[in-house]
């Protein structure tokens, strides 16, 4: 339902089975979307492998030190061997990382567990709505007089609505001089009370 966000009124529907225009494309490029997402998981899981593998074949793995010497003064062989081998050990950390955390992105649920386990790093508590009987759902424009009252000044770039009795809502704002596109100030409320959360 396409619905003016000024005066409430419905513009358009949009059912099941009855496409517009551009509603086709807009589902191809998700479907294929979807399939790099597919692609880059598990070619990232292929570069970590490959990148672990490197590391445990690398010449320097039993000794360190004389892993990261270059021979400047030996045959032009060995000189190769040994600029390719510092080389190819550095850029081994920084692929595998990036096949770690795409591999990671790919598995975001399972892998923020993981990452608070080795980063030591607490989670933050999930913030949640206290479903009240009875009780009417939180007006939007007044939880976004509260966002404009908590981050003065800050446009309002997106509200995730909650999908479920004791979910939020969030406010994102973004700061005028915030680089990110969205703004990285989000404002979570609860749906009921319209308590800053």
């Amino acid at each position: 339902m396409f619905i003016n966000p000024y005066t409430g009124q419905v513009m358009g529907l949009l059912q099941e089975g009855k496409n517009i225009l551009v509603l086709p494309y807009v589902y191809i490029m998700n479907c294929q979307q979807v399939n790099l997402d597919k692609l880059r998981l598990v070619l990232g899981l292929l570069l970590f492998i490959v990148s672990v593998t490197e590391v445990i074949l690398w010449p320097g793995g039993r000794k360190i030190i004389p892993g990261f010497k270059i021979k400047w003064d030996g045959h032009p062989k060995r000189l190769n061997f040994d600029i390719h081998k510092v080389i190819g050990i550095v850029v081994t950390v920084f692929l595998a990382l990036n096949g770690f955390t795409d591999f990671c992105w790919n598995f975001y649920d399972q892998s923020v567990p993981i990452i608070h386990a080795l980063t030591l790093i607490p989670k933050s508590p999930e913030v949640s709505s206290q479903p009240v009987s009875g009780q009417s759902l939180m007006v939007l424009s007044k939880i976004l007089q509260r966002a404009e009252a908590a981050v003065p000044n800050a446009k309002t770039t997106y509200i995730p609505v909650a999908n479920k009795p004791e979910g939020a809502i969030t406010v994102a704002k973004k700061l005028s001089d915030g680089s990110s596109m969205y703004g990285q100030s989000e404002i979570s409320f609860d749906q009921y009370t319209g308590k800053a959360l």
